[in-house]
Parts: structure tokens; C-alpha cells; sequence
């Protein structure tokens, strides 16, 4: 989901816990508390021109067909504003609700996709993004842990 209305599901008493990806202010009376770092990369077919580099600007991966994921998720609204602060526009071959799809086309060589490190499985190239805004930090967003169920303080 996108980090706004986890948030939002939160405050209100609809989620116990909630993962975000991005820089949203807390809500006063949740916790917001590093979980993960992870960072972006540009999975490919090995055979592809780009899958022998070290690191890759985005404003380079826009250049070929993408595979999106999770269209209108956090990950998909991110890529869209960054293409828009270089004034550009991601050319979306295909648009997929599920990353082993979006995997199984980029292995075909029918696109790249973005997605988090912890994603990408062996078999294809993953490429890091260089740019600073493909490191996140996921953050675990909660009440205070004596206001939680029993279950869900203990998996916090």
C-alpha cells in the first residue's frame, strides 16, 4: 500500500502495525521506528546491454522499456515523480500487479523492473540505481507498544 494511508489506517485504529517507505510525518501518537534499509535496483535479463554495470542513474534506465510494479503503490508513485523531476515519463511496457511476473518478464528481456533488493532472485541481473533517493530507510509505524494486542506487540 502507500505509506499515507497506512498511516492513516493506523491512527485509526484499523491496522496495528504498518510498514512505510517514505519521509510522511508521523501522526501525533504513532512510533515510527527504522526497520530495514533496502535499496532499489534495475533487474534485468543477464543478456541485456545494461546488466554488466556496476550501478545505474535512472535517468539512464529511462531510456528502455520498463516493467511496472504494483502500479499506483509507493514504489510505482516514486519512480513516476523522479522521471517527472527530470522531466521525463517512464516508458511502461507492461504494468503488473505481482513481482514474480514482473520478474518473469524482465528475464525474458521484455523490460526492465524496479524493485527492492530483497525482491530480485537469482537468474537475473540486478543493477543498484546510483541515485541517493534508491536507498530507503522502511520504518515500522505503530501506537506505543503498551497500547498494542498482545500478537502484535510481540512481532513489533
Amino acid at each position: 500500500g502507500l505509506s499515507r494511508p497506512i498511516l492513516r489506517d493506523v491512527a485509526e485504529g484499523r491496522a496495528d502495525l504498518g510498514l512505510i517507505t517514505d519521509g510522511s510525518a508521523v501522526p501525533r501518537g504513532l512510533e515510527a521506528t527504522p526497520w530495514q534499509q533496502d535499496r532499489l535496483l534495475a533487474v534485468m535479463a543477464a543478456a541485456h546491454p545494461l546488466a554488466a554495470r556496476q550501478s545505474l542513474p535512472f535517468a539512464e534506465v529511462l531510456d528502455h522499456p520498463l516493467i511496472g510494479l504494483l502500479s499506483g503503490g509507493a514504489l510505482g508513485l516514486l519512480l513516476e515523480a523522479e522521471a517527472a523531476r527530470l522531466g521525463r515519463a517512464p516508458r511502461w511496457r507492461f504494468a503488473l500487479a505481482t513481482p514474480d511476473g514482473a520478474r518473469r518478464l524482465a528475464a525474458a528481456g521484455l523490460g526492465i523492473v524496479i524493485m527492492p533488493d530483497s525482491m530480485a532472485l537469482p537468474g537475473l541481473r540486478g543493477v543498484p540505481l546510483a541515485d541517493g533517493w534508491a536507498r530507503r530507510v522502511l520504518r515500522l509505524v505503530s501506537p506505543p507498544p503498551a497500547e498494542l494486542p498482545a500478537p502484535a506487540r510481540l512481532l513489533r
